[in-house]
C-alpha cells in the first residue's frame, strides 16, 4: 500500500473521525477483507485480519503473526500479531485496552459472512475482548466509509 503523504493521511483520518462521530460509535471493528483493506491499507484477501478505527484517528490491525511483515506496509498505527484462532479474544481485549476502547461504543460489521468471522462470531469475540462496550451495527457508517473515502483527497 503506497504510503499517503501527512495531508492526505490527516484528511482520510479526519473523514473517518466524522463518519463514526455522526453515528455516535467510538469506534468500528472489522473483518471483512475488503472493509480491513478500506480502513487499515492491509491488502491481503488470504490473512484473516481484524480492523479496528477509532473516533480519535487511530487505526489498529490484529493479523496472524506470520503476516506481521506484511502489515507493517498498512496504514495502521497499531498492529499486533496472533498465533491461532484462541488467541483472538486475548489479543483483541489487549489492543482495545490500548486504544482506551474497552468501555466505549462499538461498531461491528452485522452483515459479515466470507471474512475472519461472521456477524455472531464477531459479537462473541467483542463479548470476550470488551464485555463492558455496548455495540451497534455498523454496516451504515461503513457504506458512509466507502462513499467518502472514495472521493479525492
Amino acid at each position: 500500500m503506497p504510503e499517503l503523504s501527512g495531508d492526505k493521511r490527516h484528511i482520510r483520518i479526519t473523514r473517518i473521525e466524522n463518519a463514526l462521530r455522526r453515528a455516535e460509535l467510538d469506534a468500528v471493528l472489522v473483518t471483512l477483507p475488503a472493509n480491513v483493506r478500506m480502513l487499515s491499507g492491509l491488502d491481503s484477501i488470504a490473512s484473516p485480519a481484524i480492523a479496528v478505527a477509532s473516533s480519535k484517528g487511530e487505526i489498529a490491525i490484529l493479523v496472524p503473526e506470520g503476516e506481521l511483515a506484511l502489515a507493517e506496509h498498512s496504514r495502521a498505527d497499531r498492529i499486533r500479531g496472533y498465533k491461532g484462532p484462541e488467541e483472538l479474544g486475548s489479543g483483541l481485549r489487549s489492543l482495545l485496552h490500548d486504544m482506551e476502547l474497552h468501555c466505549s461504543r462499538i461498531g461491528y460489521e452485522s452483515k459479515a459472512t466470507g471474512g475472519l468471522l461472521d456477524s455472531l462470531e464477531i459479537i462473541g469475540l467483542l463479548r470476550i475482548a470488551a464485555p463492558s462496550a455496548p455495540l451497534a451495527p455498523a454496516d451504515d457508517v461503513l457504506r458512509d466509509l466507502r462513499r467518502v473515502l472514495r472521493q479525492p483527497l
